[in-house]
Parts: structure tokens; sequence; C-alpha cells
């Protein structure tokens, strides 16, 4: 597993003798020590040079360790543009210039094998911060979480995700209004009598 991370980038595979082992690779030494700063579980877990090896340093560590730093890793996320957020840290901004490098090679890849489809998801639902083509109907929203982005001094308020949900079900809505009204234009309408036809029956009917 490849992990880019506020701390550094990462190399995580299963040891090669012990399946309950897990190495930590890392390029640079100083990414695996501010990992180990930020999570104490790794605390007694000693950087391991390995010149020779293709990832320079590592740590080792029990599985169920590493499992936990992972899960908090994904708990500490508190960005809406991870380029944006390494700018700002001193001892990783250094990486800027990889990650575009990184950023761009994933993008080709894309835009060459998967071009967009322009009837895909609803692109009317923009957020002010996080994905600009968010799809909240594509996301079921567990109770409490929040998939829009807001800045972190920002708190979200529900009346904003309820707006959101309230914007998409009433365009939906206006969707389907819109198409129930072509196809009752569309449908033949039935000839009016003529006036000889509507005189006759009246007389008929007073005799």
């Amino acid at each position: 597993m490849w992990l880019f991370t506020k701390h550094g980038f990462f190399s995580v595979t299963q040891s090669t003798q012990r399946r309950d082992l897990i190495q930590i690779r890392a390029r640079a030494e100083k990414d695996l020590a501010s990992l180990k700063a930020a999570y104490p579980h790794l605390d007694r877990s000693p950087i391991i040079e390995t010149p020779q090896a293709d990832y320079r340093w590592r740590l080792v560590v029990q599985r169920w360790k590493w499992e936990t730093v992972a899960a908090k890793l994904t708990s500490d996320i508190d960005y809406s543009n991870f380029k944006g957020k390494i700018a700002t840290i001193e001892n990783q901004r250094d990486k800027c210039g990889m990650l575009h490098d990184i950023w761009s090679l994933h993008n080709e890849y894309q835009e060459r094998h998967h071009r967009p489809d322009p009837h895909a998801g609803h692109p009317e639902l923009f957020r002010p911060h996080g994905d600009h083509l968010m799809d909240l109907d594509s996301l079921e929203e567990p109770s409490g979480h929040h998939y829009a982005q807001w800045p972190r001094d920002e708190e979200p308020e529900q009346n904003d995700m309820e707006a959101a949900w309230s914007e998409q079900e009433q365009g939906e809505q206006d969707r389907e209004d819109e198409r129930k009204g072509r196809q009752k234009n569309a449908e033949p309408k039935a000839a009016a009598p003529s006036a000889g036809k509507r005189g006759r029956g009246r007389k008929g009917g007073r005799q």
C-alpha cells in the first residue's frame, strides 16, 4: 500500500518473514520520525536504515499497531486539498513538486483510459470546499457525517446539508416535470367535433 499523508510518503507491506508484522518503509527518514511523533503506538519501534534496499528507512511493527495508526490517519484528515495542505507543512513542502507530477500522471491516465460521461452524476451539486464535482447522490450519508467539506474553523450547520439535499430533490422534481411536459405535448390531440355535428346532436336531444 502506498500512502501519501501529511507526515510523509510510506510504502506499507507485510513482512516477508512473519504475517503478523508490517513494514512501514520510507524514502526519507524524517517521514518516519514525523509518523512516530504523531502516533505513540510506534514509539518503541526503532527506525531501521537499510541502505542496500529499495527503501532506505523502515519501521517493523505488529500488525495491530499499524491497523490502529491507519485508522487514526483517517480520522486526522483535516483538509479538503491534499497538495495545498502539504504546502503549509514545513518539513513536507519540499515534496510539492513531486506531488504535482504524480497528480499530472494520474490525471493523464484518467483522461486516456476513462473518458468522462457527460450524463453521469449531478454536476449541478457544487460545494465551496472539497471536491468541486462532489455527487452527494452517490454517497450514503451515515448519521453524524458530512461528505461535503467545510474549513476546519467553520463548523457545518445542519441546515447547510439539508439545503444541499433539498436543492438536489428540487432539481430532480423539475427535471421530472419537464419530462412529463414534453410527453404531454407529444401526445396526439383528439379532433374537436364540427359545428354541424354538435347542432344535430342538440336537435336530436330535443326530439
